[in-house]
């Protein structure tokens, strides 16, 4: 089966465009990156557009240089036989109707909360949540996966949290810090910090506790997730760049935080309260624990090994591309839902 994945056409520091894997920040990045490895291993032919510079890792991988929007609508609309195409892009208004389509057969996931897709068939979401949020609530609701040979599992932890995240306040990275300066214990951030005064309003009080990194690449992001006593993600809030209460969609951290062994603390915004209690625990109110409370927190989290074990259980990439598969092979058959 021929197959095209489409990557969101974005630029890391304005000069080159995001790989998969991406070179820093990029959840989406990761998460085709994990969806492409389950697909190679089944025997799909993919061409992914979208992210000029990645490496293929198989003859089965295609990756041409196409980056922009414009390129990749031509090439899309250039191509007249049938294809699968996997769109990464539809994310409601973000992205402008100029790429166009000459297939019969598409597959649109909509990773995104802004406003209801563009398209509105063939849609998957990433939790039950996500489905409500975009008012399509009986679609497909397909996990984010991780292949574990991209990250690094460790049972021997060192003594700190991670927050790995763009540092925002609808991403509750103020809550994180607060959560860890309770206890005492070193938080490691991880990721962009484009909100200045926030970035800033939170080194300011919780300079003591956190050892501010920036944004990592492949290997650093490995060994933070693999070394963490615990990934905190306590989203919720207001998403800043839309005006609109956040719901967490489906979180690839959780998944690459528990591939590593790592159990994960978070709020029960969106999808987080769907797939966190299975490797960790999601809490009501996080922001108003005491310290007591915390600390009985830290000491009943799982084993390192349970928390991989059912990870690889819930969200292997084999086990999700199998999931797409069965779509592709529905859409193939001019089944749309």
């Amino acid at each position: 089966m021929k197959f095209i994945m489409v990557n969101p056409p974005f630029k890391y520091n304005d000069s080159e465009w995001i790989t998969v894997p991406p070179q820093g920040y990029g959840g989406i990045q990761w998460i085709i990156k994990n969806i492409v490895d389950g697909l190679v291993e089944m025997g799909y032919q993919i061409t992914l557009l979208g992210a000029p510079g990645s490496l293929s890792h198989s003859p089965n991988l295609r990756i041409p240089s196409i980056g922009d929007e414009v390129e990749i609508g031509d090439y899309l609309h250039g191509v007249n036989e049938e294809v699968v195409v996997h769109d990464h892009t539809s994310r409601g208004v973000e992205f402008s109707k100029s790429i166009r389509w000459n297939h019969k057969h598409q597959l649109i996931h909509s990773h995104y909360l802004t406003s209801k897709p563009l398209a509105t068939k063939n849609l998957v979401a990433a939790s039950s949540a996500h489905a409500q949020i975009i008012g399509y609530p009986n679609i497909p609701v397909i996990r984010h996966p991780v292949n574990p040979e991209n990250y690094r599992y460790c049972d021997k932890k060192d003594n700190y949290l991670l927050y790995l995240g763009r540092i925002s306040s609808w991403k509750g990275a103020h809550i994180a810090a607060s959560f860890a300066h309770k206890v005492g214990c070193k938080l490691v951030m991880a990721g962009p910090a484009w909100e200045k005064d926030y970035f800033q309003m939170i080194m300011h009080k919780y300079r003591s506790t956190i050892e501010y990194v920036g944004e990592v690449g492949e290997k650093e992001k490995q060994q933070l997730l693999s070394k963490a006593t615990a990934t905190l993600v306590f989203s919720g809030g207001i998403h800043e760049p839309t005006g609109l209460n956040w719901v967490e969609p489906g979180s690839q951290v959780v998944s690459e935080s528990a591939v590593s062994g790592t159990p994960v603390i978070s709020s029960e915004n969106g999808c987080l309260n769907e797939i966190v209690p299975l490797v960790g625990q999601a809490i009501k109110d996080p922001d108003l624990l005491s310290s007591a409370e915390i600390e009985s927190i830290l000491a009943d989290l799982p084993k390192p090994k349970v928390v991989r074990d059912i990870c690889l259980k819930e969200w292997s990439h084999l086990k999700i591309a199998q999931q797409y598969d069965h779509l592709y092979q529905k859409i193939r058959n001019g089944v749309s839902w």
